[in-house]
């Protein structure tokens, strides 16, 4: 095999999406069934990937200080918000006897929401009045939105007081768990960004959340509660970027209709408590691309199949109506 470039990574993730710094570091790591491997130079290039512009070309890095480094950070023009960019790592080593290898890989970074301008959305409560000392059931978001035909691409940011699962016409966004992650929520609160072309059509979607205690209200150090807060909210949008170059956002706002399910408490140390009877799940449904071999194995399987007809409240066809609105 001489050289291989493998586990290349931006800012320690592979092919990440939702960077959120101007200078993203690259890293790399080299194999090779010879003896004595020893990377002498390296260079890197970027390039934005749609217009196929050069971003920055590191050059041949061959300095004695620096050729060994299987890291480098990006040095080139101004990154832009959701500006998805391509990469290539181009290394050359020599072994014991002098023999001169060369590999290179390539690889992929999608920037995150860099300015305080690119949130459109607000925050939402879908709880009013409640007894912060008693525990409380799951709070099921939903809202219906316009998809356009000639969709491009679509990016989902959210984050949330609490944790969040979340769905687009009923397919799981993620299998991300525990998400938004802990940090201090009095100076800092993460978001996520993810990609859900896959998961809209032409014409109407589904987006909906679901809401649980997390570390923001449920029990943390013990038995204590509320450490941070009293009532779980919801932070999003979504961005529809279409092949003519327009774009539309989708914000979390007071067209969001609320109720509650089965799971009456959630808990991460204390677990959770549902009731079946209620009907309303948060079950998912599975989803199978036309090329899985499930359903080749199966000709006659749907394109999906539901965990029960309680979860309908993440798709399109469901009376909500009768729902609450979020303030």
């Amino acid at each position: 095999m001489d050289l291989i470039i493998y586990d290349i990574r931006t800012e320690y993730m592979t092919d990440p999406i939702g960077v959120d710094c101007q200078n993203p570091r690259f890293t790399w790591k080299l194999t090779s069934d010879l003896f004595g491997v020893k990377q002498t130079s390296y260079q890197i290039s970027v390039w934005d990937a749609a217009s196929k512009e050069i971003l920055w070309n590191s050059s041949r890095v061959s300095d004695a200080d620096m050729a060994a480094e299987q890291r480098a950070v990006y040095a080139g023009k101004c990154l832009q918000s959701m500006q998805k960019a391509e990469y290539r790592i181009s290394v050359s080593a020599c072994d014991n006897a002098g023999t001169e290898l060369t590999a290179e890989e390539t690889g992929t970074f999608t920037m995150g929401l860099l300015h305080d301008s690119d949130w459109k959305c607000r925050w939402i409560e879908p709880e009013n009045e409640i007894n912060a000392d008693e525990p409380q059931p799951v709070q099921l978001l939903r809202k219906t939105f316009e998809v356009k035909k000639g969709l491009k691409t679509a990016f989902v940011f959210e984050t949330a007081h609490g944790l969040y699962e979340n769905w687009m016409n009923g397919y799981p966004v993620t299998e991300d768990r525990f998400k938004p992650g802990f940090t201090s929520y009095y100076n800092r609160l993460q978001y996520q960004m993810y990609d859900i072309t896959a998961l809209l059509t032409a014409g109407e979607n589904v987006w909906s959340a679901a809401l649980g205690d997390g570390w923001w209200r449920g029990t943390c150090g013990g038995s204590m509660r509320n450490n941070f807060g009293t009532k779980t909210a919801y932070f999003g949008q979504i961005c529809l970027m279409y092949e003519d170059g327009t774009r539309e956002w989708v914000i979390t706002d007071s067209s969001f209709v609320k109720r509650t399910g089965d799971i009456r408490v959630s808990d991460m140390f204390m677990g959770d408590i549902a009731d079946a009877r209620l009907g309303l799940s948060c079950q998912n449904k599975i989803y199978c691309r036309e090329d899985d071999p499930k359903n080749k194995e199966n000709p006659n399987s749907k394109e999906y199949s539901k965990g029960n007809e309680g979860a309908n409240w993440k798709e399109n066809g469901f009376d909500d109506t009768r729902l609450g609105t979020c303030s």
